[in-house]
């Protein structure tokens, strides 16, 4: 667990610490590929133990209702844990990007989760929540405006390159 210094709002409205949007999307896109990848395991065990094949999956009904919302609460566990208290995710570590409440503080366990119900939210409305960063003058997603909470660069790794993207 990380302790942070607080940040100056003021900060954030001049964007010297805001990510540009394809920093931002490489981090999404990378991310996509890491649960695919976490995907797996929970889904093995979830069919295993439910004597569910996947061809039950296929044809619709409760056991898929079921499948879809027990992977989206592994993946609301996932991001809650790693987006709280100062963690990161490997998408994030890599490119030097880490989620903050509007004052600097690292987001809580329920306000990650939260961000996550809120991001797929967005998904769900045709990507609206994520155009909506292109013509925002802050660059936020429409979730992370709701929530007052920043995807800023990370300043305690000195790995990243802050001009390139």
């Amino acid at each position: 667990m990380t302790t942070n210094k607080a940040i100056q709002p003021s900060l954030f409205k001049k964007n010297s610490l805001i990510p540009t949007l394809f920093r931002r999307l490489s981090v999404a896109f990378y991310e996509v590929a890491m649960v695919f990848g976490i995907y797996f395991l929970p889904s093995y065990l979830y069919l295993s133990l439910s004597n569910t094949r996947f061809e039950d999956l296929q044809q619709g009904g409760l056991r898929a209702w079921l499948y879809q919302f027990f992977i989206f609460v592994v993946f609301a566990i996932y991001f809650g844990w790693s987006w709280s208290n100062g963690r990161r995710t490997l998408a994030q570590k890599t490119w030097g990007v880490r989620i903050v409440n509007l004052d600097g503080s690292d987001l809580s366990q329920n306000r990650a989760v939260l961000r996550y119900i809120l991001a797929w939210c967005s998904l769900l409305c045709v990507f609206m929540g994520f155009f909506y960063a292109l013509f925002n003058t802050e660059r936020l997603f429409l979730h992370d405006k709701i929530l007052d909470t920043r995807i800023i660069f990370d300043e305690t790794n000195a790995s990243y390159n802050r001009k390139g993207h």
